[in-house]
This record gives C-alpha cells, structure tokens and sequence, in this order.
C-alpha cells in the first residue's frame, strides 16, 4: 500500500498550483520548471487512478476506467451504460472524456474510444463503430442560400470542426468543388457544438450521420443535396495491450455488441 501514498514533493506542488491558480507561477515560488511541476500533479492524478481502482475491486466486480470524446459519449455510449449495469451490475464505469491529445498509456486508462486516425503505440486498436458522412443544414439555411447542388457553397458560411480541419476540403473534392475557401468559417471543438450551429441556421456542416440521425429524423437539420460522399468515418477501441482484467474484457464484449446492432440498424433506414 506504501505506493499508494503521495510524495512530499507531489503534495507541495499541488499545494502551490491551487494557492495560486497557476502553474506558471506555481513553478516560480518552488524554483522549478512548469514541467517538472506538471509532472508532480501527474504523479497525483495517476494516484488517484489507482485508489480508484482499488476501490472499486473492494464491491467485487471490477472497475474499467474509459475515456471516450465527448459527442461520442453524450449521444452513444451513455444511452447504452444502463443496459451494461443491467447485465453487470458490480462492475463499475468510470467515464471521462477528452477532446485533446492524450498518452493513453500514460493516463491510467483501461479503454480508450476515439476516431481511427489516432495512433498509440503499445495498445490494441479495435473498429468499433462507423459511419457516412453527410452534409446538414437547416431547411431554412437551404432556402436562404438556395442551395440546389455542392458547388451552391462557395461564398455560403460553413461550420469547421477544428479538430479535423480537412473535413470540408476532402468533402469538397470528392464533389468535384473548386471551393476557394474550404477552411474558412465558424470552429467548434465538438461535433455536439457544431451540430447545434447548424440547427440554429449558423451555416452547414459536414458531420458523421451517427451524430445527427435524430435531428435528420426529426426534421431540425437536412441534407441539401442528392449527391452523398462515399467517406466514412470510423471510431475506434484501443486498449493497452498489457491490460486483462475480467471487467474489462466483458465491457469490451458488450462495446462490440452494441456496435453491431447500431450498425444494423443505421442500414436498415438508409435502405
């Protein structure tokens, strides 16, 4: 248990880092660098990972710790926990998510959902869900723009997701749209955001198809156009390669079961 406790030099610069809000000025009062700082509230988080873990063991299932985007998880992965904790009560999910950068390997993480072009060496990566991408809009975005074919958008406003920044451009490509500025427009750092832009007839937006089937349902957004990409786009599951505990191969088992009965089900409306 001795592992469990926190050194002296972790405890005085979380100490210095919430005195002063800062870790600039953190770094400055404990004569070290802001990495070096960074490292110690590190070396806390990582702790507190592993306190959790062991609590979790204690109610006798197991704990997974899952960090997912943050669309991803409020519109797919939440909805479905319920029906996991039916099956597995004991087993607890600790949620997190993040929209930036991270080391999976590094974070205490047991599984990791993300999209398909990030790479972590040492893990093992499994296709979880994927999707079309459509182009939205509101129907009244479509008849103020008079949006009648793709190349109707050079001059019309359209949301940019800054996270994946060659969205429009490889949309516009493969439409054959010689589009002067297809970086150029309103940036959101969630899908949620951007989706909710286009709602409110902030512009139009390309999106994964899983992300706004409800409001394509319901009639909020629309897709303008006939013609349809042929790209799609994956999320994935990646797991330490190392890592084998019970739970989280049967939350893993179920991730791919509901994985499969989505994907069956976006088939089924599109034909």
């Amino acid at each position: 248990m001795r592992r469990l406790i926190p050194s002296t030099a972790s405890l005085i610069a979380f100490e210095a880092v919430a005195r002063h809000l800062s870790f600039s000025k953190a770094a400055d009062d404990l004569a070290l660098t802001q990495s070096a700082v960074s490292r110690q509230i590190g070396a806390l988080e990582r702790l507190s990972g592993s306190t959790v873990r062991i609590m979790g063991n204690r109610k006798g299932g197991g704990i997974v710790q899952v960090v997912s985007t943050p669309t991803f998880a409020t519109l797919w992965l939440l909805p479905r926990l319920p029906e996991f904790y039916r099956r597995h009560p004991r087993i607890q999910i600790m949620l997190r998510t993040r929209s930036t950068p991270f080391n999976l390997l590094e974070a205490n993480v047991d599984l990791a959902i993300n999209m398909s072009f990030v790479n972590w060496p040492g893990t093992i990566a499994d296709p979880l869900v994927s999707t079309s991408m459509v182009v939205v809009c509101s129907l009244e975005f479509k008849q103020r723009h008079c949006l009648k074919r793709p190349t109707d958008l050079i001059g019309v406003p359209l949301i940019q997701h800054y996270t994946m920044p060659n969205t429009w451009t490889d949309w516009l490509t493969e439409m054959g749209v010689a589009h002067p500025e297809p970086l150029v427009g309103q940036q959101f750092d969630q899908f949620t955001l951007a989706t909710q832009a286009a709602v409110a007839g902030l512009g139009i937006v390309v999106m994964p198809r899983l992300f706004v089937q409800a409001e394509l349902d319901a009639g909020t957004l629309i897709e303008p156009f006939a013609e349809r990409s042929e790209r799609t786009f994956t999320y994935m599951m990646f797991r330490p390669e190392l890592r084998r505990q019970p739970a989280l191969q049967l939350f893993k088992d179920w991730l791919l079961e509901q994985a499969g009965t989505q994907e069956a089900r976006i088939a089924d409306k599109l034909q």
